[in-house]
């Protein structure tokens, strides 16, 4: 049985966008794969938002699979869904931050991105710690002289010896009660700076870009890594931390250029419709003073007596030439500034530009 027109439109209100700094399109795409993989995998859900529902990493796991399944863009991009507030300690490349939230209960936020490229010589160190971890999986790293202590391992099935270690030890260190960064009697504040110590050890030991992310309540996550061994989830208390590492490929400038055009496309339209009207206003007043047939012979006659020169001789040819353009160009000018504001949002600077467009478009042309 098919959805009536007011269910849909519930549907479409089920998802909303939190932040975002990609264009449009994309928050619309990244919208509707999250809320077609909430309807595919969790009908019950959507039919019945605000019914109570505990969810459990294994479902997020498969949400946000599901979701980056259905994500077709020409950078990898990391999905994480989670039912609180997620605390991330990340690095992603402009226009590519999507953050929604799905008003169910509890409401599920998901958040996506895409990582930045290495930085300019990092692609030796991707090799070296390549080398490392196949080095490491060679000698067996033998769980006995894994870190002892209250951070445990909860799945390390893509995850290097190295990289568990070094994890571990960094997530049972304890903050110095006259640290100035972190309150020491608050759990979060105590989470988010192991999550941050995590993150800038990993980048000193083998460099950008690591990945953390860490919440109290369950989460779920479809992420991309780097090389294999570089992704692993710990738990502290009722902290998970999920800890990967990846780059995105390094574009050429031609693909840069063109990525940011695409970003600052509607910028570059709000700039494009207010230098049109403000050069068809400058011209408009001058058409008013110049072509009128006695003011332009007045002011030809003034120009001819008072100036000499190359300048002053072409002035009279090249106003003639500019009132004979004016009035064939006009109705060609008015359609373009009614097509440049009909995709503007409103406002008093697309109503002038409209009744301009309008008046310029119905002038007649001076007969000889």
């Amino acid at each position: 049985m098919a959805p009536s027109p007011s269910d849909t439109a519930g549907i479409e209100r089920l998802v909303r966008t939190v932040r975002s700094d990609a264009e449009q399109r994309k928050r619309l795409v990244c919208n509707a794969c999250f809320l077609s993989a909430l309807v595919t995998l969790h009908p019950d859900v959507v039919a019945k938002p605000k019914g109570e529902r505990r969810w459990r990493r294994e479902e997020l796991d498969a949400l946000a699979t599901h979701t980056a399944g259905r994500i077709d863009d020409a950078d990898q991009v990391h999905v994480i869904v989670g039912v609180d507030d997620l605390s991330v300690n990340i690095r992603y490349m402009k226009g590519s931050l999507v953050y929604l939230r799905a008003e169910t209960n509890p409401p599920l936020r998901c958040m996506m991105y895409s990582s930045l490229p290495p930085p300019h010589g990092e692609e030796e160190t991707l090799a070296r710690a390549a080398d490392a971890t196949n080095d490491d999986d060679a000698e067996g790293g033998a769980k006995g002289d894994m870190p002892a202590g209250p951070a445990k391992v909860l799945d390390a099935s893509d995850a290097s010896p190295d990289l568990v270690r070094a994890v571990l030890r960094c997530l049972n260190e304890d903050p110095s009660s006259t640290s100035d960064d972190c309150k020491a009697d608050d759990p979060d504040s105590v989470a988010t700076w192991r999550s941050k110590r995590v993150k800038d050890t990993l980048t000193e030991t083998y460099g950008t870009y690591w990945h953390v992310i860490h919440d109290a309540k369950p989460f779920g996550a479809a992420v991309s890594v780097s090389q294999p061994g570089r992704k692993v989830i710990c738990v502290r208390g009722k902290h998970s931390y999920l800890v990967w590492r990846h780059s995105a490929s390094r574009k050429s400038v031609l693909d840069i250029f063109f990525r940011q055009m695409r970003l600052d496309l509607p910028r570059l339209r709000r700039v494009a419709r207010l230098s049109f009207l403000v050069v068809c206003s400058i011209y408009a007043v001058w058409y008013r003073a110049m072509c009128d047939d006695d003011a332009g012979e007045a002011s030809s006659a003034n120009s001819s007596s008072s100036r000499k020169g190359v300048i002053a001789g072409a002035e009279p040819t090249l106003t003639r030439y500019l009132c004979v353009a004016g009035e064939k160009a006009a109705p060609f000018a008015g359609v373009l500034l009614a097509v440049l504001f009909a995709f503007s949002s409103g406002g008093v600077a697309s109503t002038i530009g409209a009744r301009y467009a309008r008046a310029f478009s119905k002038r007649k042309p001076k007969t000889a």
